[in-house]
């Protein structure tokens, strides 16, 4: 407790508040400051470091050719420059003379072969779809090339294309010969002689199944035209020789970049207007317009009747158009950042050897991120509102504002400190008195126990109950109380109204140990009876129900006296749990008889005979498509037979979904030992030679539930991992239906002529915003949080399980499902596809998880259908029998 005069917290904190509202004041301005300058900055920043115009646009479909050629063998005629590259023959003497040409190209031309295929059936070079645009001493049709006399045969072409296209692209044969080879390439000179006699134009195509960007032609003339070419890194380096070059050499000139207007061009260089297009073609020793270029290329058709440019024109090319659209509004002023973005990912998708439009889709992604932080910076400091007719700029408004909120954050944290201390105060008060009434409640017990000693005893039979590491073990539950003779039961003295408690050292009532005053079972806060021993408990003096009734020790008092012929109970469980005053010669009957059969026959109150009843069964599971390549973490058990409840054999189904959560393998192996423990736990009690209570078997299955919570925490304490599943689980016994669930997966019950009903309810967060009214119930198939869950198994040592009670009826339907049915499938398509195909559950369970595959397949879809059938007569002496269960969950031992 505060002593006097000591300030409380919550008014010795106002001055941290005070301190924290004014830092986040110097920070706002400071943000305010740094956003207004720094992002203008950065934009200017990453623009001066892009290409021009004219360089982005055509540096893609520039590219570096290298000819290798060919002279006729004779060992005289070796020219002094090309000694170093002939390769030797027999016994040192060369006998071939191979020389290299290099030198620029320009793409004008690409279209997908298949398409010219269907769009001009008779097109004579289908397939050569890439179309060239370079000098002839380069690529000589006559076979001289960059040799000044003399001819030779074109022994091979290669296509290196730029750094701007993609620098980790391999060159491109595109022709390849030998000397047996007399095939010529696809070449084309544009001289008016159309044989390469002269320094000339010449165009040559190729063979690609992919669609490269190209250059257009100008439709006007450039004043300055910008030279460009493919040079190293530096811009200023020189030109590559254009004689024998060396492969090494030419793919490291390969950076597209502006020449000056001095510097030596390279044989077929392109130069280009403002917006990249083409304008002239640099030769050896000339310079052709494009006018002129136009003209000679409308003279190389694939057909009689259609040429290049016009079939390039009727052909659509995805990797062209984007690109030049994108380059277009990324350029434009002001820029258009959103579309070109858009194009050049579209250009992207087209050719994804494309990295150049993969590099500039970054940069105009980045320029909008600054753009959207310099325009709100902007708006925050220029922008201002009339007030009265006054401007108001924002920055000061926004100062204002702050300062209000620090003033109220201020109060606010004076607020919550006084009513903090309050609380603890309460808290105080109330461990105070749990404590004092612990001590109570310890010598009220002794007293309890002392009159509970004078009791009868009932027998009471051992139940066996199955465990993880023993399927076979059994325990018996401690006997109810010492026998005592029917004299000393008269001397009974009803007990005082107070609590029963275990552990009278503990601090608070939190800490305190609660167990039945009848059995030492332990029993919860606020129960009415005890799940064990189901002897009612009624509120004691200190508020829980501890206390058991005096009536019913004075009935259980007069119904101790042993009568002749009867047998006793085989549990207090047996024992009905309504209060009734029997009369004198109810007492002396017997409680049941035995046949001549030997069996004991029980009536249970309320309990009708059970009509024959039949499963059946259909079960599915899907990885979906999204998650085909990865583990499958739905896991499903699915399993029938027959049980005895009071005396009686019945048929009994027993079926469990449960949806790993933990990723990958995690949340596999949680579904599967939630499942594994459940088995344990159940299937060893429904033994036929179990004689089970009803009202007990709903408890069985929570229970059962319970302990495979259990096993999946201690698992991942023991690994420190942090996996978890749902679960949701029908037991069937006869006409009756116990339904447990934990998290998101359901069980819905089809009854013919009704609609279908969820039985279950969803703990995630969308499912309680439906139940407050926040959002409506179509919303959880597309709010943000509809895969969130606030309850599973494995997450704490015990959790809250939800229990549910139908009765079944010939014909009705029970479906359990994971949530990769209902999330992808409505539950009216459900409801819908069950009808259509209600006779066969097999059917049914198919049709349900292909539904959800063909809606999208995100998450793995399990389903489990029973149908409810009366059979022709009862199922009595049927085995137990696994419809369906994981490979890894082994059955316990059953005899």
């Amino acid at each position: 407790m505060r002593r006097q005069g000591e300030p409380s917290r919550g008014q010795g904190c106002w001055w941290q508040a005070a301190i924290y509202g004014l830092l986040a004041l110097v920070l706002a301005l400071q943000w305010l400051l740094v956003s207004t300058t720094g992002a203008f900055a950065m934009s200017r920043a990453g623009r001066a470091n892009d290409p021009s115009q004219e360089v982005a646009r055509a540096g893609t479909a520039v590219v570096r050719l290298l000819a290798t050629y060919e002279i006729a063998s004779e060992t005289s005629a070796q020219p002094e420059h090309s000694a170093s590259s002939l390769p030797l023959g027999s016994l040192g003497v060369r006998n071939q003379l191979f020389y290299t040409c290099t030198g620029l190209g320009t793409i004008i031309a690409s279209w997908s072969a298949a398409e010219l295929s269907q769009r001009f059936p008779d097109a004579s070079f289908a397939n050569q779809n890439t179309w060239v645009l370079t000098d002839s001493s380069v690529v000589s049709k006559s076979g001289s090339g960059c040799q000044a006399a003399g001819g030779g045969r074109l022994v091979t072409l290669k296509v290196y294309f730029s750094n701007l296209y993609n620098s980790d692209a391999q060159p491109v044969v595109a022709y390849e010969s030998d000397a047996q080879n007399s095939v010529a390439l696809n070449t084309f000179c544009l001289d008016e002689s159309e044989s390469c006699v002269q320094d000339s134009p010449v165009v040559f195509s190729f063979n690609s199944n992919k669609l490269y960007p190209y250059v257009d032609m100008a439709q006007t003339n450039a004043i300055q035209p910008a030279s460009l070419g493919l040079t190293t890194s530096s811009p200023t380096s020189q030109a590559l020789p254009p004689v024998n070059a060396k492969e090494s050499q030419a793919a490291q000139y390969l950076s597209p970049a502006l020449l000056p207007a001095n510097a030596a061009l390279e044989p077929g260089t392109p130069l280009l207007d403002k917006s990249g297009a083409l304008v002239q073609l640099r030769l050896k020793n000339q310079v052709i317009e494009r006018t002129e270029l136009v003209a000679a290329l409308q003279k190389v058709p694939p057909t009689g009747t259609t040429h290049v440019l016009d079939i390039n024109r009727s052909l659509e090319n995805d990797v062209h158009m984007n690109w030049a659209q994108g380059i277009a509004n990324y350029y434009r002023q002001p820029p258009d950042y959103r579309r070109a973005e858009d194009f050049f990912h579209k250009a992207l998708l087209a050719n994804t050897d494309f990295t150049g439009a993969h590099l500039f889709e970054q940069k105009a992604s980045e320029a909008l991120n600054v753009n959207k932080q310099s325009t709100s910076s902007t708006q925050a400091t220029s922008v201002s509102i009339t007030v009265a007719g006054i401007p108001v700029p924002i920055l000061p408004l926004v100062i204002a504002v702050l300062a209000v909120l620090i003033i109220l954050l201020i109060l606010t944290s004076v607020s919550f400190g006084r009513k903090r201390v309050q609380r603890k105060r309460q808290r105080r008060l109330l461990e105070e008195a749990e404590r004092n009434a612990s001590v109570e409640a310890s010598r009220i017990s002794e007293e309890e126990e002392k009159l509970r000693q004078q009791l009868p005893a009932w027998e009471h039979k051992t139940m066996p109950i199955a465990r993880d590491e023993d399927a076979g073990a059994t325990y018996s539950p401690v006997p109810v109380a010492a026998e005592v003779s029917p004299a000393a039961a008269g001397n009974i003295v009803t007990p005082t109204d107070q609590p029963t408690v275990v552990n009278n050292t503990a601090p608070s009532m939190q800490a305190v140990q609660l167990v039945c005053p009848n059995c030492k079972s332990p029993v919860s806060k606020g129960d009415n009876f005890c799940h064990h021993c189901r002897c009612p408990l009624s509120p004691s003096a200190s508020g829980l129900n501890l206390r058991i009734p005096s009536q019913y020790l004075r009935d259980q008092q007069k119904n101790a006296a042993p009568v002749a012929g009867a047998v006793p109970f085989p549990s207090i469980a047996d024992l009905p749990t309504v209060e009734f005053t029997p009369e004198p010669e109810e007492a002396k009957a017997p409680v049941s008889k035995v046949s001549a059969a030997g069996d004991s026959e029980r009536t249970e109150p309320g309990h009708k005979p059970s009509q024959p009843i039949h499963y059946l069964v259909g079960t599915h599971t899907d990885p979906g498509i999204k998650r085909k390549h990865k583990p499958n973490e739905d896991s499903f058990f699915a399993a029938r037979g027959v049980c005895r409840v009071y005396g009686e054999v019945l048929p009994f189904g027993l079926f469990v979904v449960a949806d790993g959560m933990g990723g990958h393998a995690a949340g596999r192996d949680a579904s599967r030992l939630a499942i594994q423990t459940i088995v344990n736990f159940m299937v060893p009690n429904l033994r036929p030679e179990n004689d089970l209570p009803r009202e007990g078997l709903v408890r069985l299955l929570v229970d059962g539930v319970q302990q495979a919570n259990q096993a999946v925490h201690q698992h991942n304490m023991e690994l420190h991992a942090d996996m978890g599943t749902t679960m949701t689980a029908a037991f069937i016994v006869a006409d009756t239906a116990y339904v447990t669930n934990v998290g998101d997966s359901r069980t819905y019950l089809y009854r013919q002529g009704e609609q279908l009903r969820k039985v279950t309810n969803d703990h995630s967060v969308v499912a309680s915003l439906v139940e407050a009214g926040i959002i409506q119930p179509d919303d959880i198939y597309t709010h943000p949080k509809r895969n969130q869950i606030y309850r599973s198994l494995g997450e704490k040592t015990a959790i809250e399980i939800d229990a549910f009670e139908e009765q079944v009826h010939d014909g009705d339907l029970l479906l359990l499902c994971s949530d990769g049915l209902w999330d992808m499938v409505r539950d009216p398509q459900i409801e819908h596809m069950i009808k259509q195909s209600q006779k066969d559950v097999q059917d049914i369970a198919d049709a349900l998880v292909q539904a959800a595959l063909r809606e999208g397949g995100d998450d793995n879809v399990s389903v489990i259908v029973v149908g409810i059938r009366e059979a022709q007569e009862e199922s009595r002496g049927r085995g137990f029998q696994v419809l369906a269960k994981p490979d890894t969950v082994q059955l316990p031992q059953l005899t």
